[in-house]
């Protein structure tokens, strides 16, 4: 690797071990999610059974969503562990996110600081949407993690074009591996943010320096020799599904989450909690005072905002795609704090105090609180962690009133700290509502002192991938005249749907006179029915 990160100092391990010791107990401690995390996971298995290695298939259809990289990753983590572990797989989120703090800490602290770098990829690690995606099972953190290396590697060159020359290959060879890792995204955003950046800086005419249509090959070339494997493997009907389809399917008139255009503007103030007043704030003072800006930070401006105006102009959206620019929001957040020196006391008011006099209060919570939420006991552990949410904010408001900012900062960290912690702590209570593991217990041990002619789904797209864990398929049943068609026809069989469905599941089957009632929970009902 081009890019000396083979030492680390005081900070940079700080960084590493808060990021560890947030993450790791979502990821000892949780369940896979149905949606993606289990499919995943049958995808690769269904590589290991078929011998594929281009080719990509969910539960028998071809999948052409996502290029093979992350699929090669999990399968590498069974040949090393044995098994399929969420712990091992989520080592590609969690490791990539450490990875990125600490590499903006590099970064940044030539730029805005050493201190300030170091608080700013505090408070990146505990942006709540940024803290989510590092302990999910999906390649768009290890995606995040080559977009970023790729253009800080462009910023480097950019400084001094003698002394970094050998920068210039490697942001093309991480580009790639971004591609590789997801797809088209891993191309648009650091190609937008270094035109973006460039056209603000007046300054276009540094492309040249850059050899873009020589770097715009290299990739061309790599992909070439992928697609010409691909399609000796899969064939020019997978080829087709892989590039038209997923490239102009989805950024056209997308035939998955399509989005209006305000999608990202609106949902990015929750997405960045508990900073997103000082985050968008940043932002603000960009626009209209962009020359005040450092190169750094112009480079961060112009990344974050060519983005999400890009991004918003697709059809389909998914607050996930915008993880990449994620790292930049708090580095030129500080950079620009540090810029306000008479206005920081109101600015701090405006975009800490609101979050800072929400946490103050949040001990009010507990008399209203119900004894469980979704299957979760709201015990002594939530109630102390609500005491000492509201002793946090006091005291950052106290530092904010002091003119005590960066400490108002550090317990904003210390308390997303104490949020995060808890809630994982409470992980093995949610477990059953989010995952299907506790389900495919219950089928299992009750398929051996039962005979069950089979497992079928009603209504629930995603329960489906239950049969990552049994092994075998599992058949899904959306339409009620089919579902009891062939109900009516087998002897005895389980059906799993959501509690939510059991007034219709009732209608169409007469229930309570047929079936056995084996499992439930907030989430789901499995039933075993005796024709």
């Amino acid at each position: 690797m081009s890019l000396k990160i083979n030492y680390f100092n005081k900070k940079e391990l700080s960084i590493i071990l808060f990021g560890l010791i947030l993450f790791i107990p979502s990821l000892l401690l949780r369940d896979y999610t149905p949606g993606n995390e289990l499919k995943y996971i049958g995808i690769a298995k269904d590589m290991l059974k078929n011998g594929s290695v281009f080719v990509l298939r969910d539960l028998g259809e071809l999948y052409s969503d996502k290029p093979p990289l992350y699929f090669w990753l999990i399968n590498a983590t069974k040949a090393v562990t044995g098994g399929y572990h969420l712990w091992a797989i989520g080592l590609f989120s969690a490791v990539p996110s450490i990875a990125i703090a600490v590499i903006m800490y590099r970064w940044g602290k030539k730029h805005i600081g050493e201190k300030n770098s170091f608080l700013a990829s505090l408070m990146l690690i505990t942006t709540i949407f940024y803290f989510g995606a590092s302990v999910v099972l999906r390649m768009d953190m290890l995606m995040a993690l080559f977009i970023l290396l790729s253009l800080y590697s462009f910023f480097l060159y950019y400084e001094a074009p003698v002394k970094n020359l050998g920068k210039k290959n490697w942001i093309y060879i991480y580009i790639t591996l971004a591609v590789f890792t997801k797809g088209p995204a891993g191309l648009i955003i650091p190609i937008v943010a270094i035109l973006a950046f460039l056209a603000l800086e007046k300054n276009l005419k540094f492309l040249k320096e850059l050899a873009l249509i020589k770097g715009l090959a290299l990739i061309s070339v790599f992909f070439l020799v992928w697609f010409t494997l691909l399609v000796r493997e899969g064939g020019k009907e997978y080829l087709y599904l892989l590039t038209v389809k997923q490239t102009v399917g989805r950024g056209v008139n997308a035939f998955a989450h399509k989005r209006p255009f305000y999608y990202y503007l609106k949902n990015i103030w929750g997405n960045t909690f508990p900073w997103p007043f000082i985050y968008m704030g940043a932002i603000g003072y960009g626009f209209f005072n962009f020359k005040k800006l450092s190169v750094f930070e112009k480079f961060m401006f112009s990344a974050v905002v060519s983005t999400i105006l890009v991004f918003s102009s697709f059809s389909s959206k998914l607050d996930i795609y915008l993880i990449p620019i994620y790292p930049f929001f708090p580095f030129l957040a500080i950079g620009v704090f540090e810029k306000l020196e008479k206005s920081r006391g109101k600015f701090s008011w405006a975009t800490l105090g609101v979050v800072q006099i929400l946490f103050s209060l949040s001990f009010i919570a507990i008399f209203f609180l119900p004894k469980s939420i979704e299957g979760v006991s709201i015990d002594l552990l939530i109630k102390s962690m609500l005491i000492a949410l509201s002793v946090l904010g006091i005291f950052g408001i106290i530092y904010l009133k002091n003119s005590r900012h960066k400490d108002s900062m550090i317990l904003m960290v210390v308390t997303m700290a104490v949020i995060i912690l808890t809630l994982s702590a409470k992980v093995p209570q949610i477990n059953p509502e989010i995952g299907l593991g506790s389900v495919a217990s219950e089928i299992q041990n009750f398929e051996t002192t039962h005979q069950v002619e089979e497992v079928i789904i009603y209504n629930y797209r995603n329960g489906k991938y239950i049969g990552t864990y049994l092994d075998r398929r599992v058949n899904l049943f959306r339409d009620n005249t089919e579902f009891q068609s062939y109900v009516s026809k087998k002897k005895n069989i389980m059906v799993l749907a959501r509690t939510k469905d059991m007034k219709k599941l009732n209608e169409i089957l007469d229930v309570p006179a047929k079936s056995q009632e084996v499992y439930r929970n907030n989430s789901y009902v499995l039933l075993f029915i005796k024709n």
